[in-house]
């Protein structure tokens, strides 16, 4: 059967229609807007008319391929920028028209267990031991452990890269207080989780942060995912991508492949949220999931989750 997700993002819109074939997503149509719908959404909690904007264009594109696929069934799915914003039924009334189908606005608990299927659904084999997976998004960042047949513990911190970005606009060149300011900021976020994590966990990372530094770390020109599925960035691998990108430029970020207008300015925010956590845990290094929570979306439209464990 054919299905599609569409995942409303604080920082992309995406798009996935693809044929259900056993366990797997054979993907047949992908889209992707870099939105902003977050932008200066932490001064007020408005989504501002720019972005409503940009956010009915991207649909628009979708619907077009939806309306060529005709998947059997469609699962929108907005996340943080929609669960904080005071005008969000504005938004909602004219996305909704747009795209012919209802937008849910999931819980950052629920954002996180469709993650953790997507995830999980594009592993060979499972992992033994505890596995933290850990999405870092433009509004929120998501944390799913799992231990064997246990329940997953969900945490969801509204900690994302464009609200960090904007509240610190000397990220174009993190140094001196500013840089500190930045880790302790994120510090505090994650005390509110770090003793109810296992310890010593498999960490994986999904989501468009990790996902655009392992094509960086890769020296990627052209999105390929099945060289991102599985790439290793450990401690140094971070570091290095850190000093790298802190020595540019927002313009000079932005003009990097695979990055661009659209997550240059926020790449350095993302990263070192995953820096601090590698640190915290005293993990040494994180594997990759090029799907996470658009898989999961996709798959929970077609009632598949039968593989949310590990």
């Amino acid at each position: 059967m054919i299905a599609a997700g569409i995942d409303i993002g604080t920082n992309t819109f995406r798009l996935l229609i693809g044929e259900i074939v056993g366990q797997g997503i054979h993907p047949l149509a992908r889209g992707l807007a870099t939105v902003r719908l977050g932008q200066g959404l932490a001064n007020g909690r408005i989504i501002n008319q720019e972005a409503i904007k940009r956010g009915i264009t991207a649909l628009a594109g979708f619907r077009g391929q939806l309306d060529r696929f005709q998947p059997r069934t469609v699962r929108a799915c907005g996340t943080a920028a929609l669960r904080q914003a005071g005008n969000r039924d504005e938004f909602l009334d004219r996305a909704q028209q747009t795209l012919g189908l209802p937008i849910e606005i999931i819980s950052g608990d629920n954002e996180a267990r469709l993650g953790l299927n997507g995830v999980c659904n594009a592993l060979d084999e499972p992992i033994p031991g505890p596995l933290l997976i850990v999405d870092v998004g433009g509004g929120s960042s998501e944390f799913i452990a799992v231990h064997g047949d246990r329940q997953p513990l969900v945490f969801s911190l509204e900690l994302g890269a464009v609200a960090l970005s904007e509240e610190f606009p000397a990220m174009a060149n993190p140094a001196g207080e500013d840089y500190q300011a930045l880790d302790r900021k994120i510090d505090m976020a994650l005390e509110a989780v770090l003793d109810r994590l296992p310890a010593e966990p498999a960490l994986i990372g999904c989501g468009g942060t990790v996902t655009s530094l392992a094509a960086l770390d890769l020296g990627m020109v052209s999105y390929q995912a099945e060289r991102i599925q599985g790439h290793c960035l450990d401690r140094a691998r971070l570091t290095a991508l850190w000093q790298r990108l802190a020595g540019l430029t927002v313009a000079e970020r932005c003009r990097l492949p695979l990055l661009g207008p659209g997550r240059g300015d926020i790449i350095l925010a993302g990263a070192r949220i995953y820096q601090r956590l590698l640190t915290r845990l005293g993990v040494t290094a994180m594997m990759v999931s090029d799907a996470g929570l658009l898989e999961g979306i996709l798959l929970s439209s077609a009632g598949r989750n039968d593989r949310s464990r590990t």
